[in-house]
């Protein structure tokens, strides 16, 4: 096959070979032709500037989440058939998209409005969702009543959007505007204070990944959490192998105690679970070649 159909449907259908020496087509000369130039595929790494922005890793990793269209959205969820329509709920009967929620939704963009968007963004409420994102998060002049980085404000802002949103649909509830546009004031003030008092200390945040097991090893991973502490407890686990393919997992109920019970329990259980579900009739020494905690 040696005819690729362009993504844009306004062009006429053309015979191409891409980079390709002998004119042969391939999957590969296909995806790299889509994906060029191309704003609504992944960004193939080039995102990676992401994680040095100001702010909390978590407010950060959602944004990587935005950013690879992974929001349940009910536009999203409707094509997984997880939901009866693709409406916003906070302003029907618009289609609820990623940006829809973020941004264009009456009540977001109350919120924007509120901050005071600078004029240096230009088109905030007329590009497309990755070209809003880069925009707004590679503009690095300070926001002038703090002194802080527009981006800063742009990632808690678009952060608790998104809580906002849920705290509406799940639970019912909606907070005043004036209420938000002060949290998120305060949120950004104490986010950049602490990243000027770590700069100046030489503090530097190391981002925390899974590690693969050598080969022919298992690797169990559990975590065991409290509400309160005492207070209800729950844990949970997988087994992974060197290719990071699960093997076995486990969540459970722990019922009533501290923290530390709460992991030991969460342990105990990973443990259990390689011996009867995934190393079952190994004795004890190769349970030690196996697996790696």
């Amino acid at each position: 096959m040696k005819t690729l159909l362009s993504w844009v449907t306004t062009v006429p259908d053309k015979l191409i070979r891409g980079t390709a020496l002998n004119g042969i087509y391939s999957a590969k000369l296909g995806y790299d032709f889509l994906v060029a130039d191309n704003p609504f595929f992944p960004d193939n790494g080039q995102w990676k500037w992401l994680w040095e922005l100001e702010g909390l890793p978590r407010i950060k990793f959602f944004m990587w989440l935005v950013r690879h269209n992974e929001l349940l959205t009910n536009c999203e969820r409707m094509k997984r058939n997880m939901a009866d329509n693709d409406y916003c709920e906070q302003c029907n009967p618009h289609s609820e998209t990623i940006l829809q929620v973020l941004r264009d939704c009456s009540d977001a963009r109350e919120f924007w409005n509120n901050l005071l968007i600078p004029n240096q963004v230009v088109s905030f409420y007329s590009l497309y969702l990755i070209p809003w994102l880069e925009d707004n998060l590679r503009f690095r002049n300070a926001y002038k009543p703090l002194g802080i980085p527009w981006t800063t404000y742009f990632l808690d802002t678009v952060w608790v959007i998104w809580k906002q949103r849920n705290l509406y649909v799940f639970e019912h509830m909606r907070d005043s505007n004036a209420t938000i546009c002060g949290r998120i004031t305060s949120l950004t003030f104490e986010l950049h204070m602490q990243a000027r008092k770590d700069l100046k200390e030489g503090r530097e945040t190391n981002m925390v990944a899974w590690s693969p097991p050598s080969d022919n090893w298992l690797k169990l991973n559990t975590d065991g959490s409290n509400s309160g502490n005492p207070g209800l407890s729950a844990g949970g686990g997988q087994i992974r192998n060197g290719n990071g393919i699960w093997q076995a997992g486990f969540s459970s109920n722990l019922g009533y105690g501290n923290i530390m019970l709460a992991e030991l329990q969460a342990i105990r259980q990973g443990l259990t679970l390689a011996w009867d579900g995934v190393i079952g009739y190994c004795s004890l020494n190769q349970i030690r070649r196996k697996l790696s905690l």
